[in-house]
């Protein structure tokens, strides 16, 4: 859904305290992540856009601030590969290729800054609010490649036998008479069947996987992957900002704002520590046997 609005965020002429400025920022990683949130989740085209969410209160001031604030650290100096997310905005949104030996891509048109920004907020938004409060079960059972493994045994052991009678040889001789690797490949079959079903269990048998203990809500993940990477893109956390702006999406979408919404400093912190614990139980099992924190109703 496509929004137009003429009001575009340019960079702040005066400045509250020293910004950092750093070059180079690539919209590729953001416009990635909401291609596979929206493609994994299977997610319709939303019937809600920027003009639905502005309605709620300081919803405006905190888009502008936020791409404001965006500009302000890194000025024209902003890129992207092709994508058409941001192609839909104008025919001239990209300017001129970048080549460099670290990247790849084209540098945004200084006057499209601001829409491109804003489309990454507008669909960012949008996905965040349509996403479920849990991920799918998924569809795997560990009986399944023991299964497997015991099917091939057998089928080996059948065509091992299968391949001791004259007649079958005599056959296989006749078909494959000009193709000697072809013939050796086939009646090589019993053997490798039973040492794939070797192979399979062991595999499963001898080796283990560490599970994640972590079973976040794919909404509160992907809202704190957006206010990491504001805060990346404006060099200072923009919790309050991205409150209001999770609020109005959510408004926008007719759905109940969920409680994390008003509280991200504290799920970042939370997902912070359950990241380290984890890494923690992967490199040293031992290190990490206390539960790992969480809120009430999140998890």
């Amino acid at each position: 859904m496509q929004t137009k609005n003429p009001r575009q965020p340019k960079p702040s002429a005066k400045r509250g305290g020293h910004v950092e400025r750093r070059r180079g920022l690539v919209l590729d990683d953001f416009l990635t992540e909401i291609s596979h949130m929206r493609r994994d989740f299977q997610l319709i085209v939303p019937q809600f856009g920027l003009k639905e969410m502005q309605q709620y209160p300081r919803a405006r001031e905190a888009l502008e601030m936020l791409i404001r604030s965006t500009m302000d650290r890194h000025g024209t100096d902003i890129c992207s590969k092709r994508e058409p997310l941001l192609s839909e905005i104008a025919a001239d949104v990209y300017l001129e290729p970048i080549v460099t030996q670290a990247y790849s891509g084209w540098r945004i048109s200084p006057t499209r800054i601001g829409q491109s920004l804003e489309k990454l907020l507008e669909v960012s938004l949008q996905t965040l609010s349509q996403l479920p409060k849990r991920y799918p079960k998924p569809d795997y059972s560990p009986r399944k490649p023991r299964l497997v493994a015991s099917h091939l045994g057998k089928v080996g052991e059948e065509a091992s036998v299968l391949f001791q009678k004259a007649e079958v040889l005599d056959r296989v001789r006749a078909y494959f008479a000009d193709n000697s690797e072809d013939r050796a490949r086939l009646l090589r079959i019993a053997e490798e069947m039973r040492w794939a079903a070797d192979a399979l269990n062991a595999t499963f048998t001898k080796t283990r996987v560490v599970k994640s203990q972590i079973k976040a809500n794919p909404q509160i993940r992907f809202a704190l992957y957006i206010a990491g990477w504001f805060e990346a893109s404006t060099g200072r956390q923009q919790y309050e900002p991205l409150e209001t702006l999770v609020t109005a999406a959510f408004s926008a979408a007719g759905r109940q704002t969920p409680k994390w919404a008003g509280r991200l400093a504290l799920e970042m912190h939370l997902e912070r520590r359950r990241r380290e614990r984890h890494a923690a139980r992967i490199f040293t099992p031992k290190a990490a046997t206390a539960p790992l924190p969480t809120t009430g109703d999140t998890y």
